[in-house]
């Protein structure tokens, strides 16, 4: 079964604390997660990747798309090659501060 999230307007969140309370690692059936800011305009970066380190999805994550995410680094989960062990597939779209990258080439299942 592909269960799907989208969460939209992550600008709006406030702190790392109520991004850490969506508990996304605990959704068990979590095959596609989508991230969205809602703009390029950020112009507060640490919010921003503070935020991303806290969306941690499960291991089960097949499908990964970022959209609009104005941090410098990638998620420190995103360097967990364990964790995305299972992921088919990584969209990052309009990341333009974005100066790191998963290690893409050590996930098994990655798909070009």
């Amino acid at each position: 079964m592909i269960c799907k999230l989208g969460i939209n307007c992550l600008e709006n969140v406030k702190d790392a604390d109520e991004a850490c309370s969506a508990k996304l690692f605990s959704k068990g059936r979590l095959t596609n997660l989508t991230l969205c800011w809602s703009n390029t305009d950020s112009m507060i970066i640490d919010l921003d990747e503070n935020v991303l380190d806290n969306l941690q999805p499960p291991k089960c994550l097949r499908n990964l798309s970022i959209k609009r995410y104005m941090g410098a680094r990638s998620a420190i989960w995103m360097n967990n090659v364990n964790l995305l062990s299972n992921v088919e597939k990584i969209e990052l779209t309009e990341c333009l501060q974005c100066k790191t990258l998963p290690p893409s080439g050590q996930l098994p299942f990655l798909k070009s």
